[in-house]
């Protein structure tokens, strides 16, 4: 179940990865995005992952260190990410 897991969260993190830089554009208005791509509305590095897999990271952290679901914890890591940058490539939560 532990593999099953990491292999979901490496997927999530490497789809958000690719979709960022056209997130919210219409279906078909961009080119097909077959390799890690600038985002062109924000300057961050290629392969930087969003919101969706960094609130995963602390939920699935909170989770292993807590032995289950605890909402304070939980609500205390998405704190750190918003004002600390926890969970982040580049040390900020972006697309919030």
């Amino acid at each position: 179940m532990r593999e099953k897991l990491k292999d979901a969260m490496y997927g999530l993190a490497v789809g958000d990865a690719l979709g960022l830089p056209v997130q919210f554009k219409r279906r078909d208005s961009y080119p097909l995005v077959e390799d890690m791509i600038v985002n062109p509305f924000i300057d961050l590095p290629k392969g930087t992952f969003s919101d969706d897999t960094s609130m995963a990271l602390a939920i699935l952290d909170s989770i292993k260190v807590c032995g289950g679901v605890n909402v304070e914890d939980i609500r205390q890591r998405f704190k750190d990410w918003y004002y600390h940058g926890t969970y982040t490539q580049v040390g900020m939560a972006i697309d919030i």
